[in-house]
C-alpha cells in the first residue's frame, strides 16, 4: 500500500501544479493587457515564478510559456530541473539560471537548450505567487 499513497500524492501534486500553471498563465496574460491589447503582446511569453532554494537563493520555482499565437491562450509547463548550460558556472538546472541572470538568464538558458531566440519573459515575485 505504500506505493498507493505515493501515487495519490503524485496525482494531487500534478493537479495542483496544473491549476497553478493555468492561473499564473492567465495572470501573466492579463498583466499584458488581455485580449484588447493582443497586438502589443508577444505571441509567446516565458513566465518565471520566483522562489527560494534551500540556501535562500532566488531560483525559478515554476516556469512555463504562454502562447497566444492561435488567438487562444495555451500554456506549456517547463520542468525547472531541465538540464541547461549556464555559462561561467557548474550549475545545470534551468531553475538555477535565475540566480545568474534573472528572467533574461532563464530565457537565454532555455534558448540554448531548445534552440531559437530567447523568449520575451516576465518574472513573478514570490510575494505575488503566494498571494495567488
Amino acid at each position: 500500500m505504500a506505493g498507493g499513497g505515493f501515487g495519490r500524492s503524485a496525482l494531487i501534486g500534478a493537479g495542483v501544479g496544473l491549476v497553478a500553471v493555468v492561473v499564473l498563465g492567465a495572470v501573466a496574460f492579463l498583466a499584458f493587457g488581455g485580449l484588447e491589447q493582443l497586438n502589443s503582446v508577444p505571441e509567446r511569453l516565458l513566465v518565471v515564478a520566483i522562489g527560494e532554494d534551500a540556501d535562500g537563493s532566488q531560483v525559478a520555482a515554476v516556469i512555463f510559456t504562454v502562447d497566444v499565437s492561435a488567438g487562444a491562450v495555451e500554456t506549456e509547463s517547463i520542468d525547472p530541473q531541465t538540464k541547461v548550460a549556464i555559462p561561467g558556472t557548474s550549475y545545470e538546472a534551468l531553475a538555477e539560471a535565475y540566480s545568474f541572470g534573472g528572467g533574461e538568464g532563464v530565457a537565454a538558458a532555455l534558448s540554448r537548450a531548445k534552440g531559437g531566440k530567447p523568449l520575451d519573459w516576465v518574472a513573478l515575485p514570490q510575494e505575488a505567487v503566494v498571494e495567488l
